[in-house]
């Protein structure tokens, strides 16, 4: 009896001293959250935030795809790391430690809405009658190997030939007395896998002499003389389908309109005016189909 007291008293000093050291240790990080749903974006770079219930340690890891990259917890817990993303279905989890336990986020799926391809800046520049294009590489995701070809416009004032058109840069001498006007150049750049991208730079003959364009200080020079009207398909007409406004394009234009600026026709997420955009190479398909669209835009 005495023997069976005894136990019980050690199991319940056992207990108490149990929940007294209970007490006294810190609580641990159990949960890490990141601030952002799984979606498609549009946008390479993002900023991931998050938040941990408890500090137990200055900093935290975020793993995008596997690879991690260190980030700075607040003193309220919070943190955020920027991110690049890859093509495609992008997987990223958080992680701190814990009384040297790592604790995980649950993964984050965010979706690259489109297909990463070549961006490039095409410019020009003169000297004397010599006139240089030049193409400038701004992004290229896979460091693939990339063609150029430059070409012009058909309908520039006058033709020109150019010293190497299958370059990243190349150049022409205009001709004394080429007629005054914009002279529009193109540049194609393709990849081994058949991605591509394209520019355009143009060049203005004037009295004055040649003068290239310049993106920060220059537009072209009909949208100076142009009446542009401006149209919210679901406002304009009854239905505000593509073609509706096709039928109409005689009608504006006996107003002296010379230039439609269309509001955005892409797949949205709740409608209306169209700015809350869910793909940006997506057609609205109550507007009407990609064909419709290029039929307005051609209709003169």
């Amino acid at each position: 009896m005495k023997s069976t007291r005894l136990v019980e008293s050690m199991r319940t000093i056992s207990l108490t001293l149990g929940w007294l050291l209970a007490l006294s240790t810190p609580l641990e990080a159990l949960t890490i959250k990141l601030l952002k749903k799984d979606a498609v974006v549009w946008s390479q770079d993002q900023l991931i935030r998050g938040v941990v219930d408890t500090l137990t340690a200055p900093t935290g890891i975020l793993y995008l795809n596997g690879l991690a990259t260190s980030f700075q917890l607040a003193s309220g817990g919070g943190f955020s790391a920027p991110v690049r993303l890859r093509e495609g279905v992008n997987t990223i989890v958080g992680r701190v430690d814990s009384a040297g336990q790592p604790r995980f986020s649950d993964t984050l799926r965010l979706t690259l809405g489109f297909k990463l391809r070549p961006s490039v800046l095409a410019t020009a520049s003169v000297l004397g009658r010599t006139v240089t294009l030049r193409a400038s590489v701004l992004e290229n995701p896979d460091s693939a190997r990339l063609s150029f070809r430059w070409s012009q416009d058909p309908g520039n004032p006058a033709l020109v030939a150019f010293s190497n058109p299958m370059d990243s840069v190349t150049s022409f001498t205009t001709a004394a007395g080429a007629p005054a006007g914009e002279y529009y150049y193109n540049l194609l750049v393709t990849t081994a896998d058949g991605d591509s991208a394209n520019a355009r730079t143009l060049v203005t003959i004037d009295s004055t002499g040649i003068k290239p364009f310049n993106p920060k200080t220059d537009c072209a020079r009909w949208i100076e003389g142009s009446i542009i009207y401006g149209i919210s398909p679901f406002q304009f007409v009854y239905q505000g389908r593509f073609a509706d406004i096709t039928n109409k394009i005689p009608e504006i234009a006996q107003l002296g309109v010379s230039a439609i600026w269309l509001m955005p026709t892409y797949e949205t997420h709740g409608g209306g005016h169209g700015y809350d955009v869910v793909d940006y190479f997506g057609i609205r398909r109550v507007f009407g189909t990609a064909v419709d669209l290029r039929t307005l835009v051609q209709r003169k």
